[in-house]
């Protein structure tokens, strides 16, 4: 960072807040999303029809990303962009626990 200033960890109570906030509300949208688009476009009887539905669906999946690049100032993207990725520790714990995890987070 550019004050030198480095986090090592991050307090649990700031991890269950953004995993509340954040990263489970994030995954039932997107998982919702993707299933009622899914039926939607499963349903559709013309093909152009499934085009059109098709990017309607994929411009609803992205637009909080287009929204993110349109309205965020570059010095918040840059800030945000600077931050090294946190390291885990996982202390044995097995590999279907990361595989979880890793299906929640992605």
């Amino acid at each position: 960072t550019s004050e030198g200033i480095r986090m090592n960890a991050m307090p649990r109570y700031h991890w269950w807040r953004t995993f509340f906030l954040v990263l489970l509300p994030r995954t039932l949208l997107e998982s919702t999303l993707a299933v009622v688009g899914l039926l939607f476009l499963i349903s559709t009887q013309k093909v152009q029809d499934l085009i059109l539905n098709s990017l309607a669906l994929a411009f609803v999946a992205e637009i909080d990303d287009i929204l993110y690049v349109a309205f965020t100032p570059h010095r918040h993207k840059r800030w945000v962009d600077s931050f090294q990725p946190m390291q885990m520790n996982w202390r044995g714990r097995s590999h279907r626990c990361r595989g979880h995890l890793w299906h929640w987070c992605v």
